[in-house]
């Protein structure tokens, strides 16, 4: 009999974190310092974790987060492992590849934040933002403005909108702050955006 898949803590509010996993010795100390912030922000609420399970900026946040005894939950994909796997004593659920590896962080996620990243997170946070347009699952987008990290994203989201290949209320489904509690605390007092697509995928 195969192990069940885990399961969210029931009434457990969940943060889907999106972050570079490039060592922190290799970036500069402010975006190391983002992350911390964030942690002590989902602490003091006592928001869990769910993240890809790697190292550098996720590491940062998923150690704090799991020490202050908060649920966190990695999901890897084999492949991956030997590249980014920051600790083996934080629980992962192993995946084959990297959209079920989306799929399930997704299935866990209540609001989405974005620290800094590379292609990956930029992948992630787009898809955040179609899930939304497309109504497959409602989620509030925060993004951690480290030194104007996310203005050119911002930028370019208005931009589509702006030459007309996406609707008005996409520029609006993100919430952007530099500070990390700012940036909870907005997201606490700011109703979800849904998009204008009401579709009905049935999956969540």
């Amino acid at each position: 009999m195969a192990d069940e898949k885990p399961q969210p803590v029931p009434g457990q509010q969940y943060v889907l974190l999106f972050a570079g996993s490039t060592s922190t010795d290799k970036i500069d100390p402010a975006f190391k310092e983002a992350g911390e912030k964030l942690a002590a922000a989902m602490i003091k609420r006592k928001w869990g974790l769910v993240y890809g399970g790697g190292g550098g900026l996720m590491e940062v946040v998923s150690k704090s987060v799991a020490a202050a005894g908060l649920p966190v939950q990695g999901i890897m994909p084999h492949a991956l492992a030997p590249r980014e796997l920051n600790d083996r004593q934080l629980k992962t659920i192993w995946v084959e590849d990297m959209q079920t590896r989306k799929q399930e962080m997704f299935r866990w996620a209540d609001i989405v934040i974005s620290l800094a990243g590379g292609i990956g997170t930029l992948d992630e946070t787009f898809e955040a933002l179609c899930y939304n347009q497309l109504n497959i699952k409602q989620l509030k987008i925060g993004l951690v403005n480290t030194k104007g990290y996310w203005d050119p994203f911002e930028a370019l989201i208005a931009k589509i909108v702006g030459e007309g290949m996406a609707n008005e209320d996409v520029k609006k489904m993100c919430i952007k702050k530099e500070d990390p509690e700012e940036l909870l605390a907005a997201i606490e007092s700011t109703p979800v955006v849904q998009g204008s697509l009401k579709l009905d995928w049935g999956l969540y």
